[in-house]
């Protein structure tokens, strides 16, 4: 949390130091926002590229791959995201595998990014594993900087094993 902190605290303090010994009224600080806003999809969609691309987020040893898929049109106020977590657990990995794969097409909302990600253990406690935030975060930040996501609308479905990893990340 603090990490987060301190980043938060560089881009604003980078970006908002052209601004920093003004007085802004309502319009200019909702212009000033807007521009943050911009900046920072823009150096997610730079930073995230690569993982969109091959469907996977790394984060040191750890990779989590991942299917997307688009529904709908996009509403005016943005995507809805929809993580869906896939069940098996302390099985041999292609059990996981045909689990994630389940997971894939097992649910199909009207409108928003549907995105299956495949846990990177095979244990049972798969979704509880340490590192797993540092993934969904990415995976998060990614939608909304590429697939125009609100991040006002994300939701978490879990099937199983995998709605043990709803519980845990709620």
């Amino acid at each position: 949390m603090i990490r987060k902190f301190v980043v938060i605290l560089l881009l604003l303090s980078s970006a908002f130091s052209a601004h920093a010994q003004q007085t802004l009224s309502k319009s200019e600080s909702l212009a000033v926002q807007k521009e943050l806003e911009v900046k920072w999809r823009s150096d997610m969609r730079n930073r995230h590229q690569e993982a969109i691309e091959k469907e996977v987020f790394e984060s040191g040893d750890l990779k989590l791959r991942f299917k997307s898929i688009i529904y709908g049109e996009k509403p005016a106020d943005g995507r809805s995201l929809f993580i869906s977590l896939h069940g098996g657990g302390g099985v041999p990995a292609a059990v996981n595998d045909q689990q994630w794969r389940n997971q894939i097409r097992l649910y199909k909302p009207e409108e928003g990014v549907y995105v299956a990600p495949r846990a990177p253990w095979d244990a049972w406690n798969m979704w509880f594993q340490e590192g797993i935030d540092e993934l969904f975060e990415m995976l998060i930040q990614a939608a909304v900087a590429h697939w125009e996501v609100n991040p006002d609308k994300v939701y978490l479905l879990g099937y199983s094993a995998g709605g043990d990893g709803v519980w845990r990340m709620a």
